[in-house]
């Protein structure tokens, strides 16, 4: 068959024709579920073995502009972050087209880390991902010390009366994350750090984890000039939310070492009051999305919890 007789895929025939130009034959089109990124997404397989992620939206929505970001991303990141995964940028059909190698998961469509195994394997991943990332990033790359994490104010807003803090978490509490919320972003401010790049979205459906354990991090819209210490945090909550032991991100063995233990703890309260904050927005959001964002940010308070419990 076409890719342009394959169910469910509501593309223009222009756009699905060029796909088609790139890939070859299609013979078995499989819808890609993971994630939370609307637009139309499936793993292609040709005629001649071939194995091919694709994902394609209209040009004037978000999404789009995302695959924009994320193709310009892959012009410099360097092979040992992206595996020189992307094939194809297409501007055609009034759609962004981005076309990759595809690489088989072990765990297809996961989105909840399954053990620590993958935890570990995601790590020795990272490991190889980071190094030249930074010497690799154009000058004027983006950074999101300066216009995301400053806007971090839940904890804050919730002491002063400006907002309800969650249910279960007490006043005494609030007035602890308030305090670390407050540190955050001079944190992030170290001068010694001020030339690392982050992913900034580190979850379990940002890797492909292949049956030999190589992991490969994926989706590279959001990456940032700001310190890795935000991976560090982001990938421990998202391992928190899977019932393991969030610590294990910050081994002295893997890329996230040396972190002072005040300075995580001021990222992690800022990341909490992010997800109950965006919790209180439902309207337009799918439903999945909202649970992910409330799971988060009920395993960034509990992580948070056990850490100053431990010191």
């Amino acid at each position: 068959m076409s890719v342009s007789d394959a169910p469910d895929l509501a593309l223009p025939h222009a756009v699905l024709d060029a796909i088609t130009h790139h890939t070859g034959e299609v013979v078995r089109v499989t819808a890609a579920e993971a994630g939370f990124t609307p637009g139309v997404k499936y793993l292609a397989e040709t005629a001649d073995g071939g194995f091919y992620f694709v994902k394609s939206a209209p040009s004037d929505t978000w999404v789009a502009h995302d695959y924009e970001t994320e193709a310009r991303a892959h012009l410099w990141l360097p092979v040992t972050a992206t595996r020189s995964l992307l094939l194809a940028h297409l501007t055609v059909g009034d759609h962004q087209t981005l076309i990759f190698r595809g690489l088989r998961d072990r765990n297809p469509g996961a989105s909840v880390w399954a053990d620590e195994t993958e935890v570990a394997d995601a790590l020795r991943g990272l490991a190889r991902t980071y190094s030249g990332i930074d010497a690799a990033a154009p000058a004027d790359l983006p950074s999101s010390v300066t216009d995301f994490w400053p806007g971090l104010t839940f904890w804050r807003d919730c002491a002063a009366g400006l907002a309800v803090a969650p249910e279960g978490i007490s006043p005494t509490t609030v007035a602890l994350f308030a305090d670390l919320e407050g540190h955050c972003v001079a944190v992030l401010s170290r001068p010694e750090w001020a030339s690392e790049v982050s992913h900034e979205d580190l979850r379990r459906d940002q890797f492909l984890i292949e049956d030999d354990g190589t992991a490969t991090v994926i989706d590279w819209s959001f990456v940032t000039r700001t310190p890795r210490i935000v991976d560090a945090v982001s990938l421990g909550v998202g391992v928190c939310v899977a019932g393991l032991d969030a610590e294990m991100v910050l081994d002295p063995a893997g890329p996230f070492d040396g972190y002072d233990a005040d300075d995580i703890d001021a990222v992690l309260a800022a990341l909490a009051g992010y997800f109950f904050r965006a919790t209180l927005v439902t309207d337009g959001k799918p439903e999945r999305l909202c649970a992910a964002q409330l799971a988060q940010g009920q395993a960034c308070a509990m992580w948070l919890g056990q850490r100053r419990a431990s010191n």
